[in-house]
C-alpha cells in the first residue's frame, strides 16, 4: 500500500476517533473478566457508523496495527462486560495482526480470512469460530477440534444470491448477451437472433442438490425449464425435477450444466476432460461452487473447439487477494478468441 493511501487511512481514523471515541475514564479495556468477541471487517468507517449510530454501542478503542501498515482493530462496549472487536487487515488474513486476537473468545470471519494453526495458537481463549459464509475450508478445522474450538458456518447466507446469479448467467448466455454487448462496444450493429433462444423448454442439469441446488431447481422450473439433478446423497426431488443415477446420465440429458458442489477435498478436479466430453455439443456450462473442482485447461480446450457454447465461471483455482490486484487465468485468451468467432462467455 503506497504512502499516500496510508496517510489517508490514518487521517480518517483520527477523524473517527475524535467523532466516536468515548472519554478515557468511561472506557472498558480488553482484559480478564471481559467477554471478548471479534469479527473481521473490510470497511472501518461503515462498520463504526453502523454499530455506533444505528445500534448505539459506544466505541472504546481504535488503534492502528503497527506490524502491518494500513490495518487496524477497534472495539465496542456491548455492556455486561462484553466487548465486540473488529479487525481490518486489507487483502490479507489474520497472520499480520495475529497478536490482536490473543484475548478473543468468539471469532467471526468471512471466506477470505484464513484461520491457520498459528492463528489458533495465538488465541488460547478462543471458544468458537463463526464463518459467515457457506464453507469452512478456509479454517483448519482439525486444528480447531484438537483445541476444543467449535466451528460453525452460515449455510443459507448467500443461497438466494447464487441462485439469482446462476439464472441471470443462463439467460444471458442463452440470449448471447455477452457476445452482442462486446459487438456493440466495438461499434458493430447486429440485431440477429441467430443462435439465441429462450430458456423455457430447455433442460438444465444441477450437479449438487443442496441448499443452492434445490432453490435453483424450483426457480428454473418456474421459468419453464426441465430440471435434472445429480447428487451423491439421496435427495428428495422438488417439483417435477428428475433425479439422475449417475453424473454421466445427467450430462448426456441436458443442454445446460451448473455445478453447486461443496469444498471437500474429494471434489478437487471433480469435473474434467471426460465430463466435458460427455456433455451434449454446444452445451452451456456454469461453475458457482469452488474453483478447484473444474479442470480449466480442459474447459479451455472445449471452449476453443466450440463443444462448449458458453461458460459462466464465478470462482477460480487461484484468485487475487484484494480488489484491483492482477487477475490471471488461462481461460481469458481462449474466451476472447472464441467470442470473436461465435461463442458466448460470461464471467460474474
Amino acid at each position: 500500500m503506497d504512502e499516500s493511501r496510508l496517510g489517508e487511512l490514518e487521517t480518517r481514523r483520527a477523524e473517527l476517533r475524535e467523532q466516536y471515541l468515548r472519554p478515557a475514564e468511561e472506557r472498558v479495556s480488553p482484559g480478564r473478566g471481559i467477554h471478548h468477541a471479534a469479527l473481521i471487517c473490510s470497511d472501518v468507517e461503515r462498520t463504526i457508523r453502523f454499530y455506533q449510530d444505528v445500534l448505539g454501542f459506544p466505541l472504546v478503542e481504535l488503534v492502528e496495527n503497527r506490524d502491518y501498515k494500513g490495518s487496524s482493530h477497534f472495539f465496542f462496549d456491548l455492556g455486561n462486560k462484553t466487548l465486540l472487536g473488529f479487525f481490518d487487515f486489507p487483502g490479507l488474513g489474520l497472520e499480520p495482526g495475529i497478536e490482536a486476537i490473543g484475548g478473543v473468545n468468539l471469532l467471526g470471519i468471512r471466506s477470505g480470512t484464513r484461520i491457520t494453526e498459528r492463528v489458533l495458537d495465538a488465541a488460547p481463549d478462543l471458544v468458537a469460530i463463526g464463518a459467515f459464509c457457506i464453507g469452512v475450508n478456509q479454517i483448519d478445522v482439525a486444528a480447531a477440534s484438537r483445541r476444543g474450538v467449535a466451528v460453525f458456518n452460515a449455510p443459507f447466507s448467500n443461497t438466494r444470491s447464487v441462485v439469482e446469479l446462476a439464472l441471470a448467467e443462463i439467460i444471458s448466455m442463452a440470449r448471447r448477451l455477452p457476445e452482442k454487448n462486446a459487438q456493440m462496444h466495438e461499434g458493430q450493429w447486429d440485431k440477429s437472433a441467430a443462435g439465441s433462444h429462450e430458456v423455457r423448454g430447455r433442460k438444465i442439469g444441477i450437479v449438487g442438490y443442496g441448499n443452492i441446488g434445490t432453490q435453483l431447481s424450483v426457480l428454473a422450473e418456474n421459468l419453464g425449464m426441465a430440471v435434472y439433478f445429480y447428487d451423491i446423497a439421496d435427495k428428495l426431488a422438488l417439483g417435477n425435477a428428475r433425479r439422475c443415477s449417475t453424473l454421466t446420465e445427467l450430462l448426456e440429458s441436458v443442454e445446460t450444466v451448473t455445478l453447486h458442489v461443496d469444498g471437500r477435498d474429494g471434489n478437487h478436479g471433480f469435473f474434467g476432460a471426460a465430463e466435458f466430453a460427455a456433455m451434449r455439443p454446444r452445451s452451456l456450462f456454469l461453475n458457482l461452487s469452488r474453483g478447484f473442482v473444474v479442470d480449466h485447461a480442459a474447459l479451455r480446450r472445449n471452449i476453443e473447439s466450440g463443444h462448449i457454447a458458453g461458460a459462466a465461471i464465478d470462482v477460480f483455482p487461484e484468485e487475487p487477494k484484494g480488489k484491483g490486484d492482477e487477475f490471471v487465468s488461462e481461460l481469458a485468451h481462449a474466451v476472447t478468441e472464441q467470442m470473436q468467432k461465435d461463442g458466448v462467455f460470461a464471467r460474474s
